[in-house]
């Protein structure tokens, strides 16, 4: 009787806490629900998925006079509302409640609208610096590819 009494506590003590994880999941996710809205994510997929769909069918013969399909491909599998749960998800994975909402209000603020407008510009302009600054010196790192003097070659 004792042991059926333990178990039965254990179980109840379980209970409260997975309802208790999961009353924290659902505001968490509908904290993240807010930060996506700051961030207008739902138009910026869809403007990602729209310029996605229209170089793939322009770097493609075949897809070149289907446009408006594969536009619909990339917004059936690749738009907001497609991605919205793994997104709900992956934030959930490495923002806590506390973080998620100082980024949304961040993101309320002309700094963190001004962010959302310039961060994809600033990121290739950035990897163009980069790339640039590479070939620049390319020639030093064919060197480090070339056969140390005077050493054997395997062929």
């Amino acid at each position: 009787m004792k042991t059926r009494t333990l178990l039965l506590a254990a179980m109840m003590i379980c209970g409260t806490f997975a309802a208790k994880a999961q009353q924290d999941s659902t505001k968490q996710y509908q904290k993240i629900e807010q930060l996506f809205a700051a961030m207008n994510l739902e138009q910026a997929y869809m403007q990602s998925a729209i310029a996605a769909a229209d170089q793939t069918a322009a770097g493609s013969a075949q897809l070149a006079g289907k446009k408006e399909d594969v536009r619909a491909f990339f917004i059936r599998y690749a738009s907001y509302p497609a991605c919205k749960n793994d997104l709900l998800k992956l934030y959930a994975k490495y923002y806590t409640t506390e973080e998620i909402e100082v980024l949304t209000a961040f993101y309320k603020t002309s700094a963190g609208k001004k962010q959302l407008t310039t961060a994809a510009q600033l990121q290739m302009e950035s990897a163009q610096m980069m790339s640039a600054n590479l070939q620049a010196h390319a020639e030093e790192l064919n060197k480090l590819n070339a056969p140390a003097a005077g050493g054997s070659q395997s062929r």
